[in-house]
């Protein structure tokens, strides 16, 4: 197990926008074993939105941040467990906002605050992070292709505008070496 580094500014900022195709697990952003930020830049119509934010994964390990009845949701699976937090419902004005997934490893697990603006409007755990990787399949930007990672029917595309999302990451990368070399090995 690698040791893990104090938590400070992000070391990457990946830009991901909607209407491209799933981004291959190789091209997606490296989540496993550390603290990320999710922010999504949408514009909600008058009449709210839904849907999934950014996805990566499917049914059995991966997670998804989307809307759903007016609340946000941020579901992670890994090993069997699934772990989800939620806000209670928002009062989103029409207009343009930015929704945030703020992940924080805490050792083998982590703390999810859901932001809306710069409030917090939920808050919950992930009982165990992924220490080799998130998912074998790509990401999904506004939508969740496939077998879906969250409680909804698949592609669940964002229903109002998605400009972008930006993703951080920070440099407390704890991952499990031995797993790695295993998948590598099983790979071919």
């Amino acid at each position: 197990v690698r040791p893990s580094a104090p938590q400070e500014e992000a070391v990457l900022t990946r830009i991901l926008y909607p209407g491209t195709a799933r981004l291959a697990e190789a091209g997606a952003p490296d989540l496993a074993g550390r603290s990320y930020r999710i922010h999504a830049e949408v514009t909600v119509p008058s009449g709210g939105a839904e849907g999934v934010l950014l996805a990566q994964g499917d049914a059995q390990t991966g997670f998804t941040f989307y809307v759903a009845r007016g609340c946000l949701h941020h579901l992670y699976r890994h090993r069997g467990g699934a772990w989800s937090v939620s806000s209670e419902p928002l009062d989103i004005a029409p207009g343009r906002t930015t929704l945030t997934a703020d992940v924080r490893r805490t050792g083998r697990s982590a703390e999810v605050s859901l932001i809306h603006d710069e409030a917090v409007v939920g808050h919950g755990p992930i009982g165990v992070l992924a220490a080799d990787r998130v998912a074998y399949s790509g990401i999904d930007v506004g939508c969740d292709r496939g077998v879906p990672v969250g409680p909804y029917d698949a592609p669940n595309s964002f229903d109002a505008t998605l400009h972008r999302v930006r993703i951080e990451v920070d440099e407390d990368q704890e991952l499990d070496e031995l797993a790695i070399l295993r998948i590598d090995a099983a790979m071919g």
